[in-house]
């Protein structure tokens, strides 16, 4: 789903079209596919709708696509998202982050925190608006770990000025 959002945008885009640039973007997920597995043993995976004929095989790998797809559309409906349009965007932005014994979680001892910033957007204003998108329920560690994301993004553009947002879809 992020793929997704980096090659899009929130633009619209046809059902099929997403789908089909989830599948390009994530070609590994055909590699997880059990029902490989299971085509290698000599067995076919079919799935038979309601009237008792044959539907078309879907693999894992499809079912996944379908369901980046509904997720790209429903993140492309937050306005945060739509707030993107022709901002300069980086999309799953890696970092490392030094921190100081007093902030660290290893027992007082400096540690460096790693991750990767789901979105960061610089607005015409010059101020950096670091996304993290969530799926399911707001849970706290989620606040946390934006605030690690901004910490971060602070590190990164000092001269900026940095906010962060959740996006849960």
């Amino acid at each position: 789903m992020h793929r997704l959002l980096r090659r899009y945008e929130g633009a619209p885009v046809a059902p099929d079209a997403l789908e089909q640039a989830a599948r390009e973007l994530a070609p590994d997920v055909e590699a997880a596919d059990p029902a490989a597995d299971d085509e290698a043993a000599g067995f076919a995976a079919v799935d038979v709708d309601a009237a008792g004929g044959a539907a078309p095989e879907r693999t894992a790998g499809d079912e996944r696509a379908a369901s980046a797809a509904r997720l790209y559309v429903r993140f492309a409906a937050q306005e945060e998202v739509v707030a993107l349009a022709g901002r300069d965007t980086l999309w799953e932005v890696p970092f490392s982050l030094r921190l100081p014994a007093a902030a660290s979680p290893a027992a007082g001892r400096p540690a460096v925190l790693r991750g990767a910033i789901d979105c960061l957007a610089r607005g015409p204003d010059g101020r950096v608006t670091v996304l993290e998108f969530k799926t399911g329920a707001p849970h706290p560690d989620h606040r946390r770990q934006l605030d690690a994301y901004v910490a971060a993004a602070r590190a990164m553009f000092p001269e900026a000025a940095v906010v962060g947002r959740l996006v849960y879809a």
